[in-house]
């Protein structure tokens, strides 16, 4: 491993919370600063998943970097997500028309963190100079019908690709120190009970937050 893909854990971090704060909180903060180009401030986001793991972490460093927040989330999430920063939340559960909710031209960034969202429907609603970014297209062809739809405009239609970067393992680790950045976790387990763990990783019913193994002590 190369050492600017690493950094020191700040020692007043948990190494629980270390191990629970690398692929979602780098995964937003890429996507946001620098897939997304976000204004330092002012800037407007709609972020789509806000309850998830990757997209409750966007809410927060949107909110951190100095943009209002427009949140899409399921109605049990609603109260964290206002609780995390945004500033509207729409719940995708009693919204059928979720598009009908959005202002044309509002948003510097719209990060789509589950890939669910039509990028040639979606569009439309960014600024000029606008981004979508999308982790992972549930559906490629329009994805990329959107990219061509886009081709000859300022707006942007962009997949993240998240890259261990010592200055953002650093970034993300003075936010959780200053509390700017909150990461929740659902259990811990030792690593001899490993299985137990990826049981409850895979358990999404009612799972709420990150599940991180210990393997001091190894098996």
């Amino acid at each position: 491993v190369k050492s600017d893909a690493l950094a020191v854990k700040l020692k007043s971090v948990e190494m629980d919370m270390a191990a629970a704060s690398t692929t979602e909180p780098l995964t937003a903060l890429q996507a946001l600063r620098d897939i997304g180009k976000l204004p330092k401030q002012g800037g407007h986001v709609l972020i789509n998943g806000a309850g998830g793991q990757v997209g409750s972490c966007a809410v927060q460093i949107a909110k951190v970097l100095g943009s209002k927040v427009t949140a899409i989330c399921s109605t049990k999430d609603t109260d964290k997500v206002t609780e995390l920063g945004a500033t509207t939340v729409i719940d995708r559960k009693k919204t059928p028309d979720i598009l009908g909710q959005l202002e044309p031209g509002k948003f510097d960034v719209i990060f789509d963190t589950p890939g669910k969202l039509s990028a040639r429907k979606i569009s439309k609603f960014l600024k000029p100079k606008g981004v979508y970014v999308n982790p992972s297209p549930d559906d490629m062809l329009d994805f990329l019908l959107g990219k061509l739809f886009t081709l000859f405009s300022p707006k942007s239609i962009s997949m993240i690709m998240v890259e261990p970067k010592k200055a953002d393992f650093e970034q993300v680790m003075q936010w959780l120190e200053d509390s700017s950045l909150r990461i929740d976790i659902d259990s811990v387990h030792d690593i001899k009970n490993c299985a137990a763990a990826m049981e409850r990783q895979n358990d999404s019913s009612n799972k709420k937050g990150r599940v991180a193994v210990k393997v001091e002590g190894g098996f």
